[in-house]
């Protein structure tokens, strides 16, 4: 698992790739959310596009980071296309929780929606 941050309109955007969500490296994801947070990227977004699978451990450590976001006032938004992700989080029914996105341009957007 390797990421990239990008940020735009004050947005941190993590953008992941790699086999899957899940192995010995998926941890540092929540240490580099909190700092993130703690720098004032209160909204955060995770790219999961190049992501092919997410099992619990990367499910907990997505869950901790929106946590952590909310916690602070803002809140973690979720982009990804695959149908694999899309049913892990509609069994888990975390589907009710998450908001989630097909490319940057609409998860950015949404939170400027009122």
């Amino acid at each position: 698992m390797v990421y990239e941050i990008k940020i735009k309109d004050n947005i941190a955007i993590m953008v992941l790739s790699g086999k899957r969500m899940g192995d010995k490296f998926t941890s540092n994801l929540y240490d580099e959310a909190k700092r993130l947070i703690n720098d004032g990227f209160k909204n955060i977004v995770f790219d999961l596009q190049a992501v092919q699978f997410i099992n619990s451990i990367g499910l907990g450590i997505i869950i901790a980071c929106r946590t952590a976001a909310i916690n602070a006032g803002g809140n973690l938004k979720l982009i990804f296309t695959s149908d694999n992700i899309k049913k892990y989080f509609k069994i888990t029914e975390l589907d009710r929780f998450f908001e989630f996105y097909e490319n940057e341009e609409e998860a950015l957007a949404s939170f400027t929606k009122k």
